[in-house]
């Protein structure tokens, strides 16, 4: 009963957590910041795992593969000492907030976030892409930054040439980053913005 109990809870977080992603950005970060510089973090990931524990009481079936998503939440006192992986978070007035995101193959960061091995990551498709919640192609992940007042603006450096373009909605910021353009290397990704 209790196993059963868990297995719906967690079926309902994964659906409502997959609601907020568009097709190509199912491991996102999330920052609800506050005016004076504290906030809040959801990381949602996604990765190939072993079978859940649930499918034990299924009988009937061998099963090929499994993915996993995971919801974590959490708060922070400064953005400014936030570190994701080796992404910096630079406040450098109340009102400007700059982004930097390495890129290569051996950065940490993309795998907080999702399977960032192209062998690995083709399996993960796999296992999700054909699901009663929609097509995942999964080939991004995504910065959403929900701030305190409306921005201004909101820029990355040399945008045309990575093929980057970040959005404002009201007082939120996006940015997708394809996982090949990080994987690929060079300098990092600078992300400005100022409200």
């Amino acid at each position: 009963m209790v196993k059963q109990f868990l297995f719906v809870c967690t079926l309902i977080g994964c659906l409502l957590a997959i609601g907020g992603c568009d097709d190509t950005d199912i491991g996102s970060i999330e920052i609800s910041l506050k005016a004076d510089g504290s906030g809040d973090l959801t990381v949602v990931r996604v990765m190939n795992s072993s079978t859940d524990a649930s499918a034990s009481d299924i009988q009937g079936v061998n099963w090929d593969s499994s993915a996993s998503l995971v919801v974590t939440k959490g708060s922070f006192q400064q953005l400014s000492s936030l570190k994701f992986g080796e992404v910096t978070f630079e406040m450098k007035d109340h009102g400007f907030l700059r982004v930097e995101l390495p890129r290569g193959a051996d950065v940490v960061w993309p795998t907080l976030l999702t399977v960032f091995d192209t062998k690995d990551r083709a399996t993960l498709k796999d296992n999700v892409k054909k699901t009663s919640v929609g097509t995942l192609s999964m080939n991004s992940v995504k910065i959403v930054l929900n701030l305190a007042k409306k921005p201004i603006s909101c820029g990355v450096a040399e945008s045309v040439v990575l093929g980057l373009s970040p959005s404002i909605e009201k007082q939120t910021v996006t940015l997708n980053i394809p996982l090949d353009l990080i994987r690929a290397g060079g300098h990092p990704i600078v992300w400005d913005i100022t409200w």
